[in-house]
């Protein structure tokens, strides 16, 4: 588990075939040593009976698509042709959709978070899975502003030629960056706040206090290394949560070199970040519609109107959210023309294809892959059995952790309300963008997910199957 979590965001986010695979094997290996564990303990797994029903969706999904690939929804002859040209002009920002590796990766994050729930209610686990998310949250850190600062042309200093939007760090666009770091810096903050309890070892308070500001620092800094406005407006407004819930009552007291805090954060955004692009995007936001639309020519006629960069200009749709519109009216049309089965795991495109004419939304790299609603996708792709799973074990665990009662061990209390904080953000913003949909970043929120379920173990054993 250890393993997958540091290699998850380090190895491109796990985006392509191989980082896939990967992640599957590691997770599986993690699954086979838990089994042994289990069965020497001569113990059930704990596991809440919200778990179970999330965890059962699940299995059920992929079962009805594992015989049964033959009956996705094939998509439409300009899209198929369309998306191959993409994938050959930019194969390093294609997120690999494999039905097989995407069930697969499905399986493996339940099992993830299964693990994770379990392991958790014992203290020392609940530290590793949290100490191992922020030294890897740390390196992707520091590979974003080692790079700003190098002027790097590729991820990794890596030449793989041009890519069709702003990456940052391991990742191929700049908001699953910006989503990845939220999932991790809330844990390093838990640390900060950890050191400071009366009850914590006096003789390493300082070592730990320093080296997990340290790592806050980081993580909130590289939020200015990438240009993707919602994580960083996340970030802000959690972060400010922290400080009025910790910081202004007895719970906690503040320590002085909290206050260097938003001084390294500067620091790194005045020597690595990208300030000057972060305004000009921030300024960027318009909620008026577009004055005039062009009527939508025959898709006959698209492959002629596609541009050098491989997409068809957004001219058609004057409506208020424009083409993240389109792309959810998109899912709905597509959920409702098969609400219980789906349209197949990874298939969004397929789906897309048929049920929306937005030459804009059709044409799109981005759009291509995503529907831009983790929710909505989600559905799209599995039917009603995924999106049960998705709602149960994800928000579920936020819900649980916020319903739980405070415990006598303030270590765990406060990790699991960390865990809590950076799966909402990654939820949140799973809303209008596809966060979820990144391999990495998934195995994160599965990770927490566990880490909140596990806080519910340890308070109601009535409500657990063991």
């Amino acid at each position: 588990m250890a393993v997958a979590l540091l290699t998850g965001p380090l190895n491109f986010a796990s985006i392509r075939p191989p980082g896939v695979w990967l992640l599957v094997f590691l997770l599986g290996s993690a699954g086979i040593c838990w089994a042994v564990g289990l069965a020497l303990e001569k113990r059930i797994p704990a596991t809440p009976l919200p778990v179970v029903i999330g965890l059962f969706a699940l299995t059920i999904a992929a079962l009805l698509w594992l015989p049964s690939f033959a009956s996705a929804t094939a998509p439409a002859e300009f899209t198929r042709a369309h998306l191959a040209n993409v994938i050959a002009r930019w194969p390093n920002s294609i997120v690999d959709f494999d039905p097989k590796a995407v069930i697969a990766l499905h399986a493996g994050l339940g099992l993830a978070l299964w693990i994770a729930c379990d392991l958790a209610r014992d203290r020392g686990w609940m530290l590793l899975f949290a100490s191992v998310m922020c030294v890897a949250g740390t390196a992707t850190a520091l590979l974003a502003i080692a790079q700003n600062i190098t002027g790097a042309t590729g991820m990794y200093w890596r030449t793989e030629g041009a890519m069709p939007g702003r990456w940052c760090g391991p990742f191929f666009h700049h908001t699953s960056a910006g989503a990845y770091l939220n999932t991790v810096w809330p844990l390093a903050a838990g640390f900060v706040l950890i050191a400071t309890r009366p009850a914590f070892p006096a003789n390493v308070r300082k070592t730990v206090l320093i080296t997990s500001g340290l790592v806050l620092i980081l993580l909130l800094g590289a939020h200015t290394t990438h240009i993707s406005r919602f994580p960083q407006f996340a970030a802000v407004i959690v972060a400010l949560f922290f400080v009025l819930r910790f910081f202004r009552n007895k719970f906690s007291r503040l320590p002085k070199m909290a206050l260097l805090i938003p001084v390294g954060i500067v620091a790194i955004a005045a020597f690595a970040g990208r300030t000057g692009e972060i305004v000009k995007r921030w300024r960027l936001l318009d909620f008026a519609p577009q004055r005039a639309a062009h009527a939508i020519p025959p898709e006959s006629t698209w492959p002629k109107l596609v541009r050098d960069d491989l997409l068809i200009p957004n001219i058609y749709d004057s409506r208020i959210l424009g083409d993240r519109g389109e792309a959810w009216r998109t899912a709905l049309r597509a959920i409702a023309a098969r609400p219980l089965l789906g349209h197949g795991p990874g298939n969004w495109s397929g789906a897309a294809s048929r049920y929306s004419s937005d030459p804009y939304v059709r044409s799109f790299y981005l759009y291509l892959q995503f529907a831009h609603d983790d929710f909505l996708q989600t559905w799209t792709e599995w039917g009603a059995a995924g999106f049960v799973c998705m709602v149960t074990l994800l928000p579920g665990s936020i819900i649980a952790v916020g319903l739980s009662e405070p415990i006598t061990d303030e270590a765990v209390s406060i990790l699991g309300l960390c865990a809590s904080a950076g799966l909402t953000m990654v939820l949140l913003q799973s809303l209008l963008d596809f966060p979820l949909q990144i391999p990495a970043i998934a195995l994160n929120a599965s990770v927490l997910a566990g880490l909140g379920w596990s806080t519910l173990c340890r308070q109601h054993p009535s409500a657990l199957l063991t």
